[in-house]
């Protein structure tokens, strides 16, 4: 497998660390965990400041090159809600060159309260929760390098079977090549996420044996490059992406 950066993003709270940890505890090779929550505490968040959000990122980032560069694969465990944050570890991807790979914990809110308030240690306030949840770029909108491998409820999930298929995917992933991501008007980029995030849900909902199948992804992600790199309409999205998935049967 080739060395990888894989970014989890979600709101705080939804099992982003534990996935990370399962991930890690998986692979046989060695991967560090840049887990951002080691710089704060119950303090830090209870007397949150956007000053020093911008120092803990920092040095976590920092974290990710020096082990991006000794040859080891990460992962970045923060809640990476903004797309500019998650563009910012696909940059020192490609500087490193290494795979770039987003998974997004999306875990419902209502779970994520309630495990919050569960935590013994480093709960977060549930203000801060509630405004990261506004305030989320869902990823895969936009951009092609941002489609996430795996879109992870940790309420309803066989996370063994989740590790083994995210790890699967890595496994098919080439490094990127630049920074300048492939770009679509809004309104084309919303049309073409929901359109085929509608494709794969009724797909999986018709064929529940290829849940967990890495190849529904990677079908859904050639799709989307097509349609970017022809240009094609937004409405042949969907034949286009049933006829993919149709081939995985």
């Amino acid at each position: 497998m080739n060395q990888f950066l894989l970014v989890m993003c979600g709101i705080p709270s939804s099992g982003k660390s534990t996935l990370a940890e399962a991930i890690r505890n998986y692979c046989d090779s060695e991967i560090y965990v840049v887990r951002t929550d080691d710089w704060r505490d119950h303090a830090y968040y209870s007397d949150w400041a956007p000053e020093r959000e911008k120092q803990v990122r920092t040095v976590a980032l920092s974290r990710v090159r020096e082990y991006l560069r000794e040859g080891v694969s990460v992962i970045h465990d923060d809640t990476n809600y903004y797309n500019s944050m998650r563009h910012d570890l696909f940059e020192i991807a490609v500087e490193n060159k290494c795979v770039f790979a987003v998974v997004h914990v999306s875990t419902p809110l209502t779970v994520a309260l309630e495990w919050n308030r569960s935590r013994s240690e480093s709960q977060v306030t549930e203000s801060m929760i509630r405004r990261i949840a506004d305030r989320f770029d869902r990823p895969g909108g936009r951009y092609l390098w941002d489609c996430p491998i795996a879109e992870v409820d940790m309420s309803h999930v066989d996370i063994d079977a989740e590790v083994k298929m995210i790890l699967d995917i890595l496994s098919e992933l080439e490094p990127p090549q630049d920074t300048q991501p492939s770009t679509l008007t809004p309104d084309v980029a919303a049309t073409l996420d929901r359109t085929t995030r509608e494709v794969v849900s009724k797909f999986l909902c018709d064929h529940p044996q290829m849940r967990g199948n890495k190849g529904v992804f990677l079908a859904r992600r050639a799709i989307l490059k097509r349609l970017i790199d022809e240009g094609s309409p937004p409405d042949a999205a969907e034949e286009m992406l049933w006829s993919e998935l149709e081939k995985l049967l």
